[in-house]
């Protein structure tokens, strides 16, 4: 298991030396805008685990704990940002765009239904 891990890890790391320097200012806007709307939607789920709100997100559960949805938060973020740093400059606009969508509709969702921000 321990070499699939060192595998895994050796992978990513090249393709992170194929991809980093096509980084541009665009890519680091949008990553900020998806991360600035990631943050406020994990203030919001947050605030909805402890005022009665039922999460309709399946990987935190309908009840989540707030250990849980800052552990999926947290990984979240990291791994929007790695997928997006090792994508092709040709495809990671799309990802970005799509990650910033998704993330604006579910803030506006719960900011609809009265969910506020709580840290």
């Amino acid at each position: 298991m321990r070499h699939r891990w060192s595998m895994f890890l050796m992978l990513t790391f090249l393709m992170v030396q194929v991809h980093a320097s096509d980084w541009t200012t665009g890519d680091a806007v949008r990553q900020g805008i998806f991360t600035t709307l990631d943050v406020m939607d994990w203030a919001q789920t947050r605030y909805g685990s402890t005022h009665g709100f039922t999460e309709s997100n399946p990987i935190l559960g309908s009840h989540p704990s707030l250990g849980r949805i800052n552990t999926v938060f947290a990984v979240g973020l990291v791994g929007n940002a790695a997928i997006s740093w090792v994508l092709p400059k040709e495809y990671r606009p799309y990802f970005q765009y799509g990650s910033i969508a998704l993330e604006a509709y579910c803030v506006g969702h719960n900011a609809r239904i009265g969910v506020k921000f709580q840290w």
